[in-house]
C-alpha cells in the first residue's frame, strides 16, 4: 500500500508539471526540419495550424501599447511604433535568416495635398450642395489633410522591412504590405485629432500582427522564393509610405520577376448582427474592376491566394472583390503597372464604422477567432504562393 503522503505528494507533482507545461506551450512555436519545406498544402496546413493563437494576439497586444496615445506621424508614439516593429522582428529573427533594414525616405506631401484636393473636387464639389452639413463635414477634412500634411514638412518617413531570400528562385519577388501608422477624426465634423488616445488595434494593428506573425514563420523555414515583408509608413496622409517603397524598387521589380503585392489592411473586425449579409467570417480580397487594365493579372494573383488559403481554415471566406479597392497603400502598386491584392474586412458588408480612426479601435473589441482565421488562411496562402501550391 502507497503511503497517503507519497500519493500527496505525487500528485501535487503532476499538477505543477501540467502548469509548468502549460505554461510554457502557451506561445511556443518551433518546427521539425521535415516541416522547413512542405511538400503539399495539407503539410503546409499542419505547420501554419502549428502557430498558436495567444502569440498572435500577444504579438498584437505588444505592438498597440508600445505606442501611446497614438501612432500618427509627428508623434512620439509613431517614432515608438518603428523601433517596436524592429524589436519584435529581431526577437522572432534570433538567427538572422532574413535581412531587417529600413528604408528613409522623404514624402512626396504635394502628391497627397493633390489627392486630397482631387477626391474633393471630382466627389463632393459641385454634386453635394454647399448648404448641406455633408458638404461642410468633407470640406473640413479636406483643409484639415492639407493643413496637417504642411505641417509635416521635413518629417521623414521609415518603411521598415524584412526580407528573406528565396533558396530556388531569389529574383521571383513576393511582396506583403501592412500600414503602422495610424489617424483619428471626430465622427461628427471630420475633423482631425491629432493628440488623441487611438490604439489602432484594428487600423492597422491587426495587419501587422499578421505580418509579425509571418514572419516569425518564415524565420523558420525556407521559402523558394524571395519574400519581402513591408511596414508602410505614411498611409494615412496619402499612402507615402509605398509610394517611396514602388518608386525605389520599381525597376528591380521589372527586371526581375515582380510575382505580386498581397496588403494587409483592418483584419479584425467579423460581426453577423452588424453584417448586411448576416454571415460569420465574411472578408475580401480586393482587386481592380473588371475591365481595367491589370484587372486580369489581379484576378490570377487573387485565385492563387484564395485558392490555397480556404484550405488553411473553414473560419473565414475572403471573397474576391473586383471593385478598384482605393482605401490602402496597393493603389501605387496598380499605379505603377504591379499586381495586387488587398486582404481586409468587408466593407460593403461588415465595415467597422464604430473603430474606425476612433478611440474605440482598441484590442478587446476585435474578433480574434477571425483574426486568427486571417492569418492562417493569408500566411498560408502566401507560403503557398512561394512553393507555387495551387
Amino acid at each position: 500500500m502507497v503511503p497517503n503522503k507519497w500519493i500527496y505528494m505525487n500528485l501535487n507533482s503532476k499538477i505543477f508539471l501540467i502548469f509548468l507545461l502549460s505554461f510554457q506551450d502557451v506561445y511556443a512555436f518551433s518546427l521539425r526540419k521535415s516541416e522547413k519545406r512542405p511538400e503539399s498544402v495539407i503539410a503546409l496546413k499542419q505547420t501554419i495550424n502549428k502557430y498558436p493563437k495567444s502569440k498572435l494576439i500577444k504579438n498584437l497586444r505588444e505592438f498597440i501599447k508600445c505606442c501611446n496615445p497614438n501612432r500618427m506621424v509627428g508623434t512620439p508614439g509613431h517614432e515608438n511604433a518603428s523601433v517596436q516593429l524592429i524589436k519584435q522582428i529581431k526577437e522572432f529573427d534570433k538567427n538572422n535568416s532574413g535581412l531587417v533594414y529600413v528604408d528613409n525616405f522623404v514624402p512626396d506631401l504635394n502628391s497627397a495635398i493633390k489627392l486630397y484636393q482631387n477626391d474633393f473636387d471630382n466627389l463632393v464639389e459641385g454634386k453635394i450642395p454647399k448648404s448641406n452639413p455633408e458638404y461642410k463635414k468633407w470640406k473640413t477634412m479636406t483643409d484639415q489633410m492639407v493643413n496637417e500634411l504642411n505641417k509635416r514638412k521635413g518629417i521623414k518617413g521609415k518603411n521598415i522591412i524584412w526580407e528573406k531570400k528565396g533558396y530556388l528562385n531569389p529574383d521571383d519577388i513576393i511582396v506583403v504590405g501592412a500600414h503602422f501608422d495610424n489617424i483619428g477624426h471626430d465622427k461628427k465634423t471630420f475633423k482631425i485629432k491629432t493628440d488623441s488616445f487611438l490604439p489602432g488595434a484594428d487600423d492597422n494593428g491587426s495587419g501587422v500582427a499578421i505580418a509579425l506573425s509571418l514572419i516569425d514563420i518564415l524565420s523558420k523555414m525556407d521559402s523558394p522564393k524571395t519574400i519581402r515583408v513591408v511596414f508602410f509608413d505614411f498611409e494615412e496622409f496619402g499612402f507615402l509610405g509605398s509610394k517611396a517603397f514602388v518608386e525605389k524598387y520599381k525597376d528591380e521589380f521589372k527586371r526581375k520577376n515582380f510575382v505580386g503585392m498581397i496588403n494587409l489592411e483592418m483584419l479584425g473586425t467579423d460581426t453577423v448582427d452588424n453584417d448586411s449579409e448576416k454571415k460569420k467570417g465574411n472578408m475580401k480580397a480586393y482587386i481592380r474592376k473588371n475591365g481595367e487594365s491589370g484587372y486580369q493579372s489581379d484576378l490570377k494573383l487573387a485565385k492563387r491566394l484564395t485558392n490555397t488559403g480556404k484550405q488553411m481554415t473553414f473560419s473565414v471566406d475572403f471573397e474576391i472583390g473586383p471593385n478598384g479597392f482605393n482605401q490602402s497603400d496597393h493603389i501605387n502598386f496598380w499605379d505603377n503597372g504591379f499586381n495586387a491584392v488587398t486582404f481586409s474586412q468587408n466593407w460593403e458588408s461588415d465595415f467597422n464604422h464604430k473603430g474606425y480612426h476612433s478611440e474605440n479601435d482598441f484590442v478587446e473589441r476585435l474578433n480574434f477567432t477571425t483574426l486568427y482565421g486571417s492569418f492562417q488562411y493569408i500566411s498560408g496562402a502566401i507560403i503557398g504562393l512561394s512553393y507555387d501550391f495551387l
